[in-house]
């Protein structure tokens, strides 16, 4: 599960698989991030946003000028499609008393 800041996220997202070399400036690092082939992520239309293995990238990170969140969950190999579900509904459960919407869409390879 990752959360960013969704105004920092430009154009869709795409749920995506990397090819070999592809890189993004993680979260945490201070060099830029290299992806393997087949490395799961999701990017937008500028560039990767989150890889399963690494972590999110720097530039959707939240800042104190923050209004809108994304939040995303990435299921893994032999996960019950019901525990999937029922993390995904913690997370919108927890997060429904502090905002006015929570908009959620699931996206399946």
């Amino acid at each position: 599960m990752g959360v960013q800041d969704l105004a920092s996220i430009h154009g869709g997202l795409i749920y995506d698989i990397a090819q070999d070399g592809e890189s993004f400036e993680g979260f945490r690092s201070k060099e830029p991030l290299i992806c393997k082939n087949g490395e799961i992520i999701i990017r937008d239309a500028q560039a990767i946003i989150a890889s399963y293995f690494q972590g999110p990238d720097q530039r959707t990170s939240l800042t104190s000028r923050t209004v809108s969140l994304l939040f995303y969950v990435f299921g893994a190999p032999n996960l019950a499609r019901s525990a999937f579900d029922a993390a995904l509904q913690m997370a919108v459960d927890i997060l429904t008393p502090a905002t006015e919407e929570v908009d959620m869409a699931i996206f399946e390879s």
